[in-house]
């Protein structure tokens, strides 16, 4: 029997061979075979870690000797079969068979030959994918997609050109893939499964480094499932010290300059939250060492600017938009390939906002919209760059000063607000030539210089102020309340919350200012004050930009109306969050006008009815803020879900009731 290949047209096809560097067999692509009126087309490729397309060449790596020892025995690593009506090629059914014994032995003797892992068979590398589009000149929004349980990585054309191309009417469909083996979907991609197979334990490929107890226990899929309701009902006087965790921002940047530099950074006062565990683990699976030594107390071996190798897997980020952002950048200009995903929420955030800045120092990345799970691609040659920030973002400002460190040269960013400074205030501390200067007309200048060598530092964690609005703020509208938070951060573009609370006439004083490791901290305490509406500058939002849920709740509690504007960036937060806020507040008897760009709310000072459950869109500071909410309201709030809170407060729950806060 003969099986005919090629177009039903008779085309004369074109002929495009693969420049390919095999290191082991997960870097197996595609295997691929579809049915097209009773034509076969067969399609193989071993494709990761490619390099360029070039028509009518092969080249192999020849520091791969085993892989061009086997490739000259019997065959190649990149196939086509094609034909035309004119001269009839054929292929048999036995040299299929050839072929494809081939290939399986060959398989085999690379699973055998290097280093015996043969679970390198059930993971499939992503590192080929932007290449591999740029190579067949796929549409650049269209990334790889797979159904459901299939070990395949199948690239999808949005040109009929190069369906034609392969035989195929449709293009490199995926309706006819298959597999017993047991794959989980993230996205558009097909993946292996867990990062990590045991809890605790460093990643596949990485060097070890215990995640263990609190830090690693509170992972979850964060999809929807395991939701769990909590309710805040009215409570007595709240009294005592509320220690909040480390600050969630300084954590991450911390764990990631950390592996940039070059020696041990020991961490101390690390928020253990889901979103930073989920940043370490990213860490190590780019080859640093990261240890978790005590409570908060962490060790992080670097691997130096540009040291960053292949992740062996997906970068799971969970929930965690700072981690997943901030790391794109800190690799962007290191020549690997990385996958980055996360729970249904992170899924759905914008991703363009750092990417396409990214690619002016060179990095190419793919992923349909813009949204996870996105492949990025480090620059090979990075240059730096002139660019003005045009979000209010210190994520976006943060990513481009990483990718910044390993691109000779200085780069200059521009920023019309003014945004968290605390990057350039580490990288200044690990020893990076970074500088930062007032423009005319407002708003700043950053430069930072590349080929940067980062110096180990010792970082010390200071209070997250994000996470100690929600203690104060419920000890404000509490009647008879009096606690303390000690070793708050204050850096002065972090305390917009606490400025617009005096300004409503909030009982706030600060104690003990002192500095440590380069920034302001002290000690708040917050009595019940009386409060009363205020419109809220504009330009304040930066500096307070995940408060505002819980300065809702404040303002629902004043007198009077309050005016809240310049909240676009809350639209894309972990969920929309100004949606969120209104509808919550709307649940729960308060008048709220919303505005394009934020919100008006009429306060109901002691008479907030509550009776309501609040939708949280997987979102742990909209879950906080109304839980808070419900210490002071007529009735008990719901919050649909509490889980998420974990993300970046595990001791919410635990702190609140020590201070006397009525949870159930």
């Amino acid at each position: 029997m003969k099986c005919r290949l090629g177009p039903a047209g008779g085309e004369t096809l074109s002929l495009v061979l693969g420049h390919a560097r095999i290191e082991n067999a997960g870097d197996v692509i595609a295997v691929f075979f579809h049915f097209l009126e009773k034509r076969l087309i067969f399609f193989v490729a071993f494709l990761v870690d490619l390099d360029i397309f070039d028509l009518l060449g092969f080249a192999l790596d020849d520091t791969h000797a085993r892989a061009l020892s086997l490739f000259f025995l019997g065959g190649g690593f990149f196939l086509v079969f094609f034909a035309s009506d004119d001269d009839g090629l054929f292929l048999d059914t036995l040299g299929l068979f050839l072929l494809g014994l081939f290939v399986l032995v060959l398989l085999v003797l690379r699973l055998l030959g290097d280093d015996g892992r043969t679970d390198d068979l059930h993971r499939l590398r992503l590192a080929g994918a932007p290449l591999l589009e740029q190579g067949l000149r796929l549409e650049r929004k269209l990334a790889f997609r797979t159904f459901d349980r299939t070990p395949l990585q199948v690239v999808e054309t949005g040109l009929a050109g190069w369906a034609n191309a392969l035989g195929s009417e449709i293009g490199l469909g995926q309706s006819h893939a298959s597999s017993s083996t047991g794959f989980q979907k993230a996205g558009s991609f097909a993946t292996s499964g867990p990062l990590c197979k045991e809890e605790g334990r460093g990643c596949a490929g990485s060097r070890p480094g215990p995640l263990s107890g609190e830090a690693a226990g509170g992972l979850q899929a964060m999809n929807g499932q395991d939701r769990r309701p909590l309710s805040a009902r009215k409570s007595g006087p709240l009294q005592g010290v509320a220690k909040v965790p480390g600050d969630k921002s300084i954590s991450h940047r911390a764990l990631i300059l950390g592996a940039l530099a070059v020696g041990e950074t020991p961490v101390s006062g690390l928020l253990e939250a889901e979103d930073v565990v989920h940043t370490a683990k990213a860490m190590m699976q780019f080859g640093a060492e990261v240890t978790r030594v005590g409570e908060g107390e962490w060790r992080v071996w670097g691997r130096g600017v540009g040291g960053f190798s292949q992740p062996d897997g997906e970068l799971d980020f969970g929930n965690s938009g700072t981690g997943s952002r901030l790391v794109m950048g800190a690799m962007a200009t290191t020549p690997i390939t990385a996958v980055f995903t996360g729970d249904a929420s992170l899924r759905k955030r914008p991703m363009k906002r750092v990417l396409e800045p990214l690619e002016k120092f060179g990095a190419t990345w793919s992923g349909e919209g813009g949204l996870m799970p996105i492949a990025l691609t480090g620059a090979d040659r990075p240059i730096c760059v002139d660019y003005e920030v045009t979000v209010a973002s210190a994520q976006v400002k943060s990513a481009l000063l990483l990718a910044a460190l390993n691109a000779p040269g200085r780069t200059r960013l521009t920023q019309s607000a003014l945004t968290r400074d605390h990057t350039e205030k580490m990288l200044a501390a690990f020893g990076a030539d970074v500088s930062a200067a007032p423009m005319v007309g407002g708003g700043e200048r950053i430069e930072v210089m590349g080929e940067a060598e980062l110096r180990p530092c010792a970082i010390q964690v200071p209070r997250d102020p994000s996470s100690a609005a929600f203690p104060l703020i419920a000890a404000l509208i509490v009647p008879g309340s009096d606690i303390t938070i000690p070793d708050v951060l204050l850096n002065p573009r972090r305390i917009g919350l606490i400025d617009t609370l005096q300004d409503m006439g909030a009982d706030i004083s600060v104690t003990n200012r002192r500095m440590s490791g380069g920034e302001e901290i002290g000690d708040l305490v917050a009595r019940h004050s009386n409060l009363r509406g205020v419109d809220v500058p504009p330009e304040r939002a930066p500096s307070m930009i995940d408060e505002y849920p819980i300065l809702a709740v404040a303002a629902a509690n004043a007198s009077g109306r309050t005016v809240m504007r310049g909240l676009e960036e809350l639209r894309v937060k972990e969920s929309d969050r100004l949606f969120a806020i209104i509808n919550g507040l709307r649940a729960c008897g308060v008048q709220v006008e919303e505005l394009e760009d934020g919100m008006v709310i009429d306060g109901r000072p002691g008479d907030v009815p509550g009776s309501a459950t609040i939708t949280t869109h997987m979102d742990h500071r909209i879950a906080m803020a109304f839980l808070i909410a419900g210490l002071a309201s007529r009735n008990s709030i719901t919050v649909d879900d509490a889980s998420m809170i974990a993300t970046s407060f595990p001791e919410f729950e635990e702190l609140m009731r020590s201070l006397g806060a009525g949870f159930a």
